[in-house]
């Protein structure tokens, strides 16, 4: 038997996400669900991207809250700047503190070893996620009825097809999800069925007219999260 009910866009189709729930505002939130299926915890992609993707956006937290500074050749922690009211961003910044010398690229490296999980730990401890078993480990998801970090991707892909302008964040994942690995990535990242109609050739390109955009925002930490992300990518 055939429906008649009228096909829905890939604009329609997200667009019941969006208005129903706003972005994390974390961006390392935001990082996070884009990078992981919130119903099963599992992997979208690539594990060492995923690893610098949220790296990059935990790092980028505290260059918005001015406490680190991010040089060509190395991140300098501003200890005078106070995050004591979140445990994973003071916990990151003293980490700087104590490795003065470490070019942008090597932070990054070195924060893609354990960050997801402490992102987890931050995402759960705050209310956002819960977890649940999988076989024989434990992974973090949603909380029953919350559609924000489906939204998270809903609100990207709605933002590229439609040409609306992108937020400072929005511009941030997705020249990192770029230079992961170009299109190929963006592919596996997003659900199938909407990446092949929506991530046209023509559609990626006019999307990343935004990255000259994120680079002025973040400067040095979104080059060396692009060179991360190649290298890894070229390995």
């Amino acid at each position: 038997m055939t429906s008649n009910a009228p096909k829905l866009s890939i604009v329609e189709r997200t667009s019941k996400y969006l208005g129903q729930a706003e972005s994390l505002g974390a961006l390392a939130h935001d990082a996070y669900w884009l990078v992981h299926h919130d119903v099963t915890g599992a992997l979208k992609g690539s594990r060492r991207a995923a690893d610098r993707i949220i790296a990059a956006s935990t790092l980028a937290e505290l260059l918005e809250l001015d406490a680190i500074k991010v040089e060509p050749d190395r991140v300098v922690a501003n200890k005078g700047r106070s995050v004591a009211d979140d445990r994973l961003l003071a916990a990151v910044r003293d980490q700087l503190l104590e490795a003065p010398r470490l070019s942008p690229v090597d932070v990054i490296d070195a924060l893609a070893s354990d960050i997801r999980g402490r992102v987890a730990e931050r995402l759960i401890t705050s209310g956002l996620a819960v977890t649940r078993r999988s076989g024989f480990r434990r992974v973090t998801v949603r909380r029953e009825g919350d559609l924000a970090p489906a939204s998270v991707e809903a609100d990207l892909i709605n933002s590229v097809v439609s040409g609306h302008r992108l937020t400072n964040h929005q511009r941030f994942l997705l020249t990192l999800l770029h230079h992961a690995s170009g299109a190929g990535f963006l592919h596996t990242t997003f659900t199938p069925i909407m990446s092949k109609q929506v991530f046209t050739p023509d559609l990626i390109e006019r999307a990343f007219t935004h990255e000259q955009a994120a680079a002025a925002q973040y400067g040095c930490l979104a080059e060396a999260a692009c060179i991360s992300l190649r290298l890894i990518a070229a390995a």
